[in-house]
């Protein structure tokens, strides 16, 4: 049983992200690693980390200043230092 079959995102959470409006908003969909290997070589964290610097680029084509777009990317960061989330891994990973 995955994560999202034990704690499904919340229908008042899920209506709320649909309903933002705002000029930048980001959603990245992420496969994990289950096996052994993939997880000891922390693939998962590098794939995050390469979305991360790619929506940096992507934000200050769209001429964020540098302070704004690390203040912005910083709940993403720290998710990269969450060793539950990378050791105890479902399917996938979909951060709003």
């Amino acid at each position: 049983m995955n994560t999202a079959e034990i704690n499904p995102l919340p229908k008042e959470s899920f209506e709320s992200l649909m309903e933002k409006r705002a000029l930048h908003c980001v959603s990245i969909y992420l496969p994990m690693d289950k096996k052994g290997k993939e997880q000891n070589l922390h693939l998962a964290q590098a794939l995050l980390k390469q979305c991360i610097n790619q929506v940096k680029n992507e934000l200050s084509e769209y001429q964020m200043h540098d302070s704004e777009i690390a203040d912005y990317l910083r709940p993403l960061e720290q998710l990269l230092d969450k060793v539950d989330l990378w050791r105890n891994p479902s399917d996938g990973l979909a951060i709003f």
